[in-house]
């Protein structure tokens, strides 16, 4: 009889079979340890895991980057949508085909994809030049859970010097612009409750100022504040840094919305009070929204040239669109607008036939201010470049600086730069480089007898007496003419029982030479932390008594600095 021929299908018998098997048990705190080391190794079985353990065979371990794996979840579902829409495109396309006509259905299938592309094609190239709101303050919210990766990717950049720490709440700063990852991680875990079912509370703010708006650090810092205030965030924990790894320097913000009890904090239509807020910090720090900016752009103002020839046309149009542009409160913050662009006016007061009458007259000038050629009746460029026009203008920009506080914002600027400097041309350049130009007129013994500050940003003419004695004429000459001027600040540290004895002054004297000398400003000596963080709170406290009140005293003292630097007590 013949042996029974073997199947020669089914896997090959392998050389050394494992046949032997054992069993073990685990109670309920071993088996956690195991489940702990076998998710750690990244082996693919439970039983290659044991047998690797017990006889010491080397075997991987991984390490999970949070952040990594929600960049990879949301890429992953980045993908799902783009599949999605394909596949809606699709079923789109068949159920046109089941209803209509070959011809009619391809028709709607090529309409919807010439819709697709002129979406596209409106939509910004690329949201990180943020070239699609290139005229206005742009806030993004973006919530998430990994706190750590949201600390870290700033603190980075910042220890990179690609940036600095402007300011911080209920977080350590040791005033150097840098920031401790691991500390700040320590102070919000501080904050944080242990027991937290909040999924994902920490919110990642990034507030984007134009490129145009020259802010300085402490304007940024108050835009901050104020931001978070509003928003309902201003006594949670948070980080302000200041990017400057690209042209357009802007905000970044960390902060929780869980409460010291673990309770989430209002988030009901926080994209929406979130651009209600934007619009109020841009109408109180001048930041122009995009049509208007958009409009100067495109119309830059000239100068008025003579010699380029059409004079009248060239003074019309630019009377009319300063008159659209700027605001000013009296003939002579008018008269200075013009002289930025070689012109100036006249009123031309008479009377005929028994009837009182009041006109301007516009003239061109040269750069020394002299008029050249023949003068110009407001009447040639109509009625909004006529007298009447132009006091109605007065009463408007009167009320629409008073209302929407359009002055502080200059004198802050203005302020922050004298404080900076003794010499008046650096005074005026620097001025200019942040987007104000400073009219100075002088007698003919060459003292200063009026100063003009036109800001571009806000679209502000200002005299500056109108905003504080501490930048009257009187005042700015006696600065320029000390006997350190063109010589920059020297930082003073005066003893309270000295400057009392040389003075005669109280402690809040001393207080107020200490406030004034730029110790609050980003460019002063950096002082004690805890002390900075009192201060911070004081004026958080006194916001609406004391705001500016460090700035005018500062320039108000510059009397009594004179006297202490002729006797070296510096």
């Amino acid at each position: 009889m013949k042996e029974k021929r073997k199947s020669k299908s089914g896997r090959n018998p392998k050389l050394d079979p494992a046949v032997y098997r054992y069993t073990v048990r685990f109670n309920e705190e071993e088996h956690n340890r195991f489940l702990a080391m076998f998710g750690k190794s990244g082996v693919y079985a439970r039983s290659v895991f044991l047998k690797a353990h017990f006889f010491g065979q080397p075997f991987k371990v991984l390490k999970v980057d949070k952040t990594l794996v929600d960049y990879y979840t949301k890429l992953s579902d980045f993908h799902a949508q783009f599949r999605a829409v394909g596949t809606n495109y699709n079923q789109v396309v068949k159920e046109l085909r089941l209803h209509f006509s070959e011809k009619k259905g391809d028709g709607v299938a090529l309409q919807i994809r010439a819709t697709h592309r002129r979406t596209r094609e409106t939509e910004p190239p690329d949201c990180g030049t943020f070239k699609g709101d290139a005229g206005k303050m742009v806030a993004k919210i973006s919530v998430g859970s990994s706190l750590y990766g949201a600390i870290a990717y700033n603190g980075e950049k910042i220890n990179e010097a690609q940036g600095r720490l402007l300011t911080t709440n209920r977080i350590y700063n040791d005033g150097s612009g840098t920031v401790d990852i691991g500390k700040a991680m320590e102070g919000f875990l501080t904050f944080l409750p242990p027991q937290m079912k909040i999924e994902k509370p920490v919110v990642h703010i990034s507030l984007n100022p134009h490129p145009e708006d020259v802010l300085t650090d402490i304007e940024l810092q108050n835009i901050a504040r104020e931001y978070l205030e509003k928003l309902g965030f201003g006594n949670q924990p948070y980080l302000v840094f200041k990017h400057e790894d690209i042209d357009r320097h802007h905000l970044h913000i960390v902060t929780v919305n869980v409460d010291e009890n673990g309770k989430r904090l209002n988030r009901d239509f926080l994209y929406r009070r979130s651009d209600r807020i934007r619009r109020e910090l841009e109408q109180k720090y001048g930041l122009h929204p995009a049509e208007r900016k958009n409009q100067r752009l495109d119309n830059p103002l000239r100068k008025v040239a003579a010699s380029a020839g059409d004079v009248k046309k060239q003074v019309g149009n630019t009377v009319k669109a300063l008159n659209g542009q700027y605001r000013f409160q009296t003939m002579g913050e008018y008269r200075a607008l013009l002289s930025l662009y070689n012109m100036t006016v006249e009123e031309a007061r008479g009377n005929v036939r028994g009837r009182e009458y009041h006109g301007l007259v516009y003239s061109v000038t040269d750069d020394k201010g002299n008029k050249v050629g023949n003068p110009f009746k407001s009447s040639l460029f109509g009625k909004s470049a006529g007298y009447e026009a132009v006091q109605k203008k007065f009463v408007r920009s009167k009320s629409e600086i008073k209302d929407r506080k359009l002055a502080d914002m200059t004198k802050r600027t203005v302020l922050s730069v004298l404080q900076g400097t003794y010499d008046k041309d650096k005074f005026v350049s620097q001025l200019k480089e942040k987007g104000i130009d400073t009219v100075l007129r002088y007698t003919e013994e060459g003292r200063i007898y009026g100063a003009t500050f036109i800001d571009h940003r806000t679209g502000c003419v200002l005299n500056g007496s109108r905003m504080g004695k501490e930048l009257s004429a009187n005042a700015l000459q006696e600065h320029f003419t000390l006997p350190y001027a063109g010589q920059p600040p020297i930082p003073l540290s005066i003893p309270v029982d000295a400057a009392d004895k040389a003075h005669g002054q109280t402690a809040y004297d001393s207080e107020d030479i200490s406030g004034g000398m730029g110790l609050l400003t980003p460019e002063g000596p950096a002082v004690d932390a805890e002390e900075e963080a009192f201060i911070r709170a004081m004026k958080r406290k006194k916001k609406k008594k004391a705001q500016g009140l460090g700035f005018v005293i500062g320039v108000s003292t510059i009397k009594k600095i004179n006297v202490c630097h002729n006797k070296k007590t510096i």
